[in-house]
């Protein structure tokens, strides 16, 4: 994260990138809505294909747009049954996705929320334990 601007860093970017394409998960489909211009969306494209990503691509967005109807782009491009919110600066076990359809699967639900979870601030370097489960 850029400290002057608060915005996400292409390093932070290409790091999520790579965390999904490591997950275990195989039935897993990579959705990213960039406003950025076309070079920007260019370079996040052969990132993928350089990490040999399957069922990955990048869509346009109209600069301007709020984070609601990116996420229902997002939702309107997806083809499978199951969605993942991951946002860019997510980096998770590459386990993630399979343990959470498993878990889907296994209690017949259809959501599945993380109860906890590690938060690493890199330009402080801290890192944060955030549980749902306690109280307060």
């Amino acid at each position: 994260m850029d400290k002057r601007t608060g915005e996400e860093t292409p390093e932070t970017l290409l790091g999520a990138i790579r965390c999904f394409g490591d997950q275990t998960h195989s039935e897993r489909e990579l959705i990213i809505v960039s406003e950025g211009e076309r070079d920007y969306r260019t370079a996040l494209e052969r990132y993928i294909d350089q990490q040999a990503i399957e069922r990955a691509r990048v869509v346009r967005a109209e600069p301007g747009a709020t984070l609601g109807h990116l996420r229902n782009m997002t939702l309107d491009e997806a083809a499978g049954p199951i969605v993942c919110q991951w946002d860019d600066d997510d980096c998770s076990h590459p386990n993630r996705l399979a343990e959470q359809r498993e878990a889907m699967e296994r209690e017949g639900a259809d959501a599945c929320f993380l109860i906890d979870h590690l938060q690493y601030l890199e330009q402080d370097r801290l890192i944060f334990w955030i549980d749902w489960t306690m109280s307060g």
